[in-house]
């Protein structure tokens, strides 16, 4: 948890929005708000609750309130209570006088955690929404409805729903265990989030450990039961404390509006279409990150719809809807914004509820007909736009759910190149972008047919066709596309000798390695993208002598003696299979130079790299050249520079909106140089594949 917020959620490129002036103009009126505004809420039950709790040294406050017969002052459990005692705790051991004496001071530093919390979704909106950081600051960050929620009114919602996003974030990145624990804690201190646990427990369930696919889920639902048990389970004994939390209005609102049966029934409306939220959720056939957050934004939407809301409800909803509007990169949107602007007016303006409200208005009515009132005109003119917002996020999060079709076996990759062209590197390199864990490697080399030292090797070289097993891997690839896994031996390097047979999984991306991936029309048939390394030819020599010295125990002069042995076969059975290949990766130096001056593609001339053209045209510190190949087969793409890790994950984000549901992981690991543009043009292979056949 501590490695993902210091190396994702705090990294710099995620924070960049801290130089954005807007960011800081927004920060000092969320502060100076804090200190001037609450209602009713906030200054006459919120702050005396927390100020008994502190000063009578932490005692039981919902037996004293309790008693006292006020049963509305705090309707939250302990967590909420701790988070939001802290700064004033903190403060009052320096400063007990100003504490007491200071009401500004007291609504600022309740508000702090709020700020805490109003930051963390930011910064996770940010990293989710690499390259569009701006936007989160526009459509969330300046968000009216959360400005007056938090900051003007001092409801308290936008520190569960940071915790829902913690959650969400850990999910993601495949720490089930931490997401369970966070939205436990969040549910401790609004139990509304409890809506939102089958949702993450089927995400978890359909998005599995490749091994165990039952780890994410029971690891979820074991650290959720125990994070709710530490932080309500120690209270439930307590009749005072179970009044003023499970007692209040907001647990019964989930009823309220019913249509009526026959005889004594009702038929709950809100519960009905929660229900068929998430049937429709579990149904889906594909459930990526766009199709989990839209059925959270639904859930939540539709309680805001269907029952009588506080004000604080609408938050629920605002920071879902603004990762679809990010998404879309529709800052201006006008359902948004006519969401916001509504919400303002209704409950700054026309609200007239002396609780609640900030300065309770009485609006003329004596223009309008007999029984209609504009506060009741301008709520249903927000709740209609509210519904019409949650329509759109249905539309944005179905075709995004769609983009790439369902892939129900194994994506098969084959690398191919001659000895030392740096074939297993690169493969490195697809895995660390891919996920290790998802990805299967089975090695060209195990077919060998003979073991060193054998006398077949005076007449054959390892890059004959003769001196290799050509239909078993046929075979083999077959199974582990239809995630059969199989049997076989592993040729062991070190020993020159093979191994007793051992299983070899299927997983979602099975990579296929060796001297003769395209030999085969059948298994060129197989793979769905293929992939000759071809260095220039003093390169791949220092590479192999290298790797063949340090790793297998060679001279020098026998390595280089083998290959000049070889080089005719690698002429008649390697190279050729670069027609075949999809892309062809090439290396490439100056004059002889052991050192790479930059990075040759060639690839299909059928595939769409303009998105990626564009995207790389926007790195200042690489040049490129993108052209069509005379042959009318190829394109071809020069890539000079030593890009950053950073500038290709930033490239990656642009040029594939969809990126996490493309790789189906969270948390890639960028390489930077050759590697990196190397994981760009496999993305771009593998978008063309996911996206299917064209109709």
């Amino acid at each position: 948890m501590k490695g993902l917020i210091k190396t994702k959620l705090l990294s710099e490129p995620a924070v960049s929005f801290l130089r954005h002036p807007v960011f800081w103009l927004v920060l000092i009126a969320k502060l100076v708000a804090s200190a001037l505004f609450g209602s009713h809420y906030v200054k006459d039950l919120f702050l005396p609750f927390i100020n008994h709790f502190i000063t009578s040294g932490f005692e039981n406050p919902w037996q004293a309130f309790v008693a006292q017969g006020r049963l509305d002052a705090f309707p939250y459990s302990a967590p909420m209570l701790g988070l939001l005692a802290f700064p004033q705790w903190i403060v009052s051991l320096l400063f007990p006088n100003l504490v007491a004496e200071s009401l500004y001071l007291r609504l600022f530093l309740i508000r702090l955690p709020m700020l805490v919390a109003d930051l963390t979704i930011l910064i996770i909106l940010a990293r989710w929404f690499y390259t569009k950081k701006n936007l989160a600051l526009w459509i969330y960050w300046c968000s009216p409805i959360v400005f007056y929620i938090s900051y003007i009114h001092g409801q308290v919602d936008v520190i569960p729903t940071a915790f829902l996003f913690l959650a969400l974030a850990t999910l993601l990145a495949r720490r089930p265990a931490w997401s369970g624990a966070l939205l436990g804690i969040g549910i401790a201190t609004k139990m509304h989030l409890a809506v939102a646990i089958p949702f993450l427990f089927v995400y978890a369930y359909r998005n599995p450990a490749p091994k165990k696919p039952w780890r994410r889920p029971i690891l979820f639902s074991i650290a959720l039961l125990v994070a709710v048990a530490i932080g309500i389970g120690p209270f439930l004994g307590d009749p005072a404390y179970r009044t003023m939390v499970f007692g209040t209005r907001e647990f019964s609102r989930m009823f309220e509006v019913a249509i009526p049966m026959a005889g004594h029934l009702s038929l709950y409306v809100a519960p009905i279409v929660l229900l068929w939220i998430f049937l429709r959720f579990v149904a889906s056939a594909k459930v990526n990150r766009d199709l989990l957050v839209m059925m959270l934004a639904l859930a939540f939407g539709v309680m805001v719809l269907l029952l009588p809301p506080m004000p604080g409800w609408y938050f629920w909803v605002i920071p879902l809807a603004s990762y679809f509007f990010i998404r879309q990169e529709a800052p201006l949107s006008p359902t948004l914004w006519a969401v916001n602007l509504l919400y303002v007016a209704y409950y700054g303006i026309f609200w007239t509820d002396p609780a609640t409200a900030i300065s309770p208005n009485q609006v003329g009515n004596s223009w309008l007909p007999s029984g209609v009132s504009m506060e009741s005109l301008v709520f249903t003119a927000l709740q209609a736009t509210l519904a019409m917002m949650l329509f759109r996020i249905y539309q944005i999060g179905v075709a995004s759910n769609q983009q790439y079709a369902i892939e129900h076996r194994a994506t098969l990759i084959g690398i191919g190149g001659d000895s030392g062209a740096g074939k297993h590197t690169l493969g490195r390199a697809l895995q660390d972008l891919l996920g290790t864990e998802r990805c299967v490697v089975n090695e060209g080399d195990d077919y060998h047919k003979f073991t060193r030292g054998d006398t077949a090797w005076e007449t054959l070289t390892h890059l004959d066709p003769r001196a290799n097993d050509m239909m078993q891997p046929l075979e083999h690839i077959a199974s582990l596309k239809k995630g059969h896994g199989i049997n076989k031996r592993r040729y062991d390097h070190a020993l020159g000798q093979f191994t007793q047979p051992t299983p070899l999984p299927s997983r979602r991306f099975v990579f296929f390695i060796g001297l003769h991936p395209f030999f085969i029309r059948k298994m060129r048939n197989l793979l769905d993208i293929k992939i000759q390394v071809v260095p220039d030819e003093n390169l791949r020599r220092k590479w192999k002598t290298v790797r063949d010295q340090e790793l297998r125990g060679y001279d020098e002069a026998t390595v280089l003696a083998q290959i000049e042995r070889r080089l005719p076969d690698a002429r008649r059975y390697v190279i050729p299979q670069m027609r075949f290949a999809d892309w062809i990766f090439s290396c490439k130096s100056d004059d002889d130079d052991d050192e790479i001056s930059f990075v040759s593609n060639q690839l299909r001339n059928d595939l769409d790299l303009s998105p990626l053209v564009y995207a790389l045209d926007l790195v200042k510190t690489i040049k490129f050249d993108c052209h069509l190949s005379a042959d009318m087969e190829r394109q071809q793409l020069d890539i000079f520079g030593h890009p950053t890790a950073e500038e290709i994950e930033e490239v990656a984000h642009r040029a594939f909106p969809n990126l996490v549901e493309l790789i189906e992981n969270e948390a890639p690991k960028w390489h930077s140089g050759n590697l990196g543009v190397a994981q760009l043009l496999f993305l771009a292979l593998l978008d063309e594949h996911a996206k299917g056949p064209c109709p």
